[in-house]
């Protein structure tokens, strides 16, 4: 990044990529323009103020409560077991 005078991320896609180079860049004061991620981890500003998030996806939390209560709702005695 230092050799190549990078300005910004545009449009980082997928948890783990950001997720392994996101305190690096950072720190090196370089934006990522427009998170997409299915994560709310990377809402939290204070400990990542050069983000911005674009949201193409729902987060995996509301999918999981959506895919729940449509299975309960499809087999009557149906449960769910979560892990947070």
């Amino acid at each position: 990044m230092e050799s190549d005078e990078v300005a910004f991320l545009f449009s980082p896609l997928g948890t783990p990529g950001i997720s392994a180079t996101i305190k690096y860049v950072n720190a090196k004061k370089v934006p990522h323009l427009f998170v997409v991620s299915g994560v709310t981890r990377f809402a939290n500003f204070a400990e990542f103020p050069m983000i911005t998030l674009r949201r193409l996806r729902r987060h995996f939390f509301t999918s999981g409560q959506s895919l729940a209560s449509s299975g309960l709702a499809a087999s009557s005695g149906a449960m769910v077991a979560t892990s947070l």
